[in-house]
């Protein structure tokens, strides 16, 4: 996998890396970047979110994932995904808008993830977050 761009922190560099390193496993389409929003702690915060399947067996975890950016430019960068609580006061609203799983992007900007990037991820972390529910 070509890498043209990369940022993130020296602990997501030293991950990126061993990704580097291992063998690539297949990576399918898993968004396209709806909105982003800027949280000074997190990072880029990517929408759509998704729901949290059944079977995850962690609240947070990191990623390598593949940007397809509108210009045609790629980029291999760290996302971090947590499974995050939404307040909605709303008690009509259902406990799956309530519960999310969120992607993030330390150290990226907007300006670096425009609306209708394209971001491609392992199979089977594809499968598992948009798979209907069973």
């Amino acid at each position: 996998m070509y890498l043209t761009h990369f940022v993130g922190s020296a602990s997501d560099i030293l991950h990126l890396r061993r990704r580097m390193n291992e063998p690539q496993p297949l990576f399918r389409l898993l968004l396209t970047v709806e909105d982003t929003f800027e949280i000074e702690t997190r990072g880029l915060v990517l929408t759509p979110d998704f729901s949290v399947p059944k079977s995850i067996e962690r609240n947070q975890w990191i990623e390598t994932i593949d940007v397809h950016l509108p210009n045609g430019d790629r980029s291999l960068r760290v996302a971090h995904f947590t499974m995050s609580h939404f307040l909605i006061t709303d008690p009509t609203v259902p406990m799956d808008r309530r519960w999310r799983i969120v992607i993030t992007l330390p150290g990226a900007t907007k300006e670096e993830l425009p609306i209708g990037s394209r971001v491609f991820a392992r199979a089977e972390l594809v499968e598992l977050l948009i798979r209907p529910k069973r």
